[in-house]
Formats: C-alpha cells, structure tokens, sequence
C-alpha cells in the first residue's frame, strides 16, 4: 500500500470542486445533477475504463475497482455493471469517481511524468492501486472516497437541492410534516418533504447511494449524525 500525503476534507473538496470546474469550461457547466462521472473520466481526463472479472484475475475477494496507472487504464468489477445490475448504479457511480480521486490525487506516485503515459504499457501487469472494501481506512483510500463524494455531491449543489425539498418544514415526522402544510393550504404533492423522504429523492436526483447520500448531508450538518460520520479526516501518513 503505497504511503500517501496528507489531505485534509478541504483540499479534497477543493480538487474535486476544480475538476468540475475545468470539466465545465471544456464541455459545458454541470449545473443540475447528476454529475456526468463516465464523461469526465473518458472524455475529459481521456482514461479508458473497462469492466473485467477483477476479483478472479487479481485474487481477492473484495475488488471494486483498479487503476494501471501508466496505461490510463480504469478497470471495474463487473459485478458492479449497471447494465446487468441497475440495483448497483449508485455504487458503480461511487466507485468510478473514486478511481478518478486515485488519477487526479495520485497518479503522480506512479508515473515519472504525470501527464504522460508509460512508453512501455504491455510491460506493466498490476494496477497501481487495487481498491478493495477491507482497505477502505488506509489514507490513499479514504482519500479517493471522499474525493468521489465531493465530485458526485458537490456541496452547493447538494444544499441548493435539499433546501428545495425541505424548506421551510422543521426537521420532523412525515405525518407531522403533511400535518403542517395541510393546515397551511398547501397539497400533499407540493409539500416539502421530510429530512429522510428528502435524503432519499436527493439519491435517485443524484444517483448515488442512500447510504452516500446520508453521509455526504451528515457531513454538511443537514441530518444530524447519527453514528459519527464515516469520513472522519484520516491520519497524517
């Protein structure tokens, strides 16, 4: 496992935030979610990304994703296809912009030259990085998540969407919510939905995971945490 530097959650966001942007002035502002991630990596960063058998080829059990780094190549577990499994899409999404955080953060422990690819690709067998769910805690790995929920969640755009959805309702039950706007005149359809009704829409908009969703509106103190947050800053490596 390849010992990384330091990154605090500010200059992750603040990378992610900056590939957006230049992906933007190439291709046209992202304004509404979802993030185009696909585009981004192939179009935009020019990687090739492939689905392939990773847990059999590189033997372990728990592979999501990979990056040959020298060979701008990005490899995902095919049991993450969102062709064969559309149940899967908010995780494949998820792990597409993390192996973009390992290129954008990190490519430059692999490469002499970061903008540039190995003259001798055939050469290279092992990915750079492999990310595996049982390594999810080692810096180079937290780092590549947090920049994949950065990326797929930017901060303005995830409080401009939920403040949408929630305003001007209290933090409350759904049945005291309806309560509410009901004795205001205002229909069920058009109410502002609950904090946990809203999380979830806010998944299906943005197209990642509740479970991702609920981390990343912890992490901007829109729902209260519940359990401590999971991107808890990782240490100084």
């Amino acid at each position: 496992m390849v010992k990384v530097k330091y990154l605090s959650k500010q200059q992750i966001e603040l990378n992610a935030g900056r590939l957006l942007a230049d992906f933007g002035k190439n291709f046209g502002v992202v304004e509404q979610p979802p993030i185009p991630v696909e585009e981004i990596l192939e179009t935009h960063l020019k990687l090739t990304m492939e689905f392939d058998n990773l847990r059999s080829r590189l033997g372990f059990p728990d592979i999501l994703g990979a990056l040959w780094a020298p060979d701008r190549l990005v490899g995902i577990d095919e049991s993450l296809d969102p062709s064969e499994f559309p149940q899967k899409e908010g995780r494949y999404r998820y792990t597409v912009g993390h192996e973009i955080g390992h290129w954008e953060q990190h490519r430059h422990y692999f490469l002499t030259d970061p903008n540039q690819g190995d003259m001798f690709p055939e050469l290279r067998k092992e990915p750079s990085v492999i990310c595996r769910v049982s390594q999810a805690k080692e810096p180079i790995e937290w780092q590549a998540d947090y920049f994949s929920a950065c990326l797929l969640m930017p901060s303005g755009m995830v409080v401009a969407a939920w403040r949408q959805q929630t305003n001007p309702s209290p933090y409350s039950t759904n049945s005291g919510t309806h309560e509410y706007w009901r004795s205001m005149n205002v229909a069920a359809s058009d109410a502002p939905l609950s904090p946990d009704l809203a999380a979830v829409q806010l998944a299906r908009r943005f197209q990642v995971s509740k479970q991702a969703m609920k981390i990343r509106l912890e992490e901007l103190n829109l729902l209260p945490q519940a359990t401590g947050p999971l991107f808890s800053d990782q240490v100084s490596g």
